[in-house]
């Protein structure tokens, strides 16, 4: 009967030994299969990653190229600017416009030019005629109504008489 005994312990020592190397076998498996995946994901992400360095330094490449271009395009609008500035009319002398419309139709606009004549210094609170735009009928008709405005400042003159066109 031991030896039975032993017969059935050795066996079932051995089906728990093949069960054992079975379940160990199965867990290896397991263990492969999934450190599979993860290199399989760790590749994945390097890739990634390289593609995303890749897409970093072509961005910083035009960024650098757009600042470049930037910086040169400045340089040429302060140079167009200065140019522009240097060739630009000087402005156009003010008028005074008394009134936007003749008074009659039969008038036309003239423009009425003053000048200091007085040999006394300028005085801080005298005012200089603006050079105007008037309306009158005839050149004389506006050296009449120019003279009118130097009346109140009786150092000026009338210096010219001239047509508005």
């Amino acid at each position: 009967m031991t030896a039975l005994v032993d017969i059935v312990l050795y066996g079932s020592f051995g089906l728990w030994l093949f069960a054992a190397l079975g379940r160990l076998q199965a867990a290896w498996e397991v263990s492969q299969q999934r450190t599979g995946e993860l290199r399989y994901a760790l590749a994945a992400a390097g890739k990634k990653l390289l593609r995303d360095v890749e897409t970093i330094q072509k961005l910083k490449d035009e960024v650098e190229r757009v600042k470049e271009n930037v910086a040169a395009e400045l340089r040429e609008q302060k140079e167009r600017h200065a140019t522009l500035a240097a060739t630009t009319p000087p402005p156009p002398p003010e008028i005074h416009v008394t009134s936007e419309y003749p008074p009659s139709r039969r008038d036309a606009a003239w423009i009425v030019e003053f000048v200091r004549d007085s040999p006394l210094p300028r005085q801080p609170w005298e005012r200089e005629p603006a050079t105007s735009l008037l309306w009158a009928p005839s050149q004389s008709a506006a050296l009449d109504r120019g003279r009118q405005l130097t009346r109140e400042c009786r150092t000026y003159v009338v210096a010219g008489v001239r047509p508005l066109a």
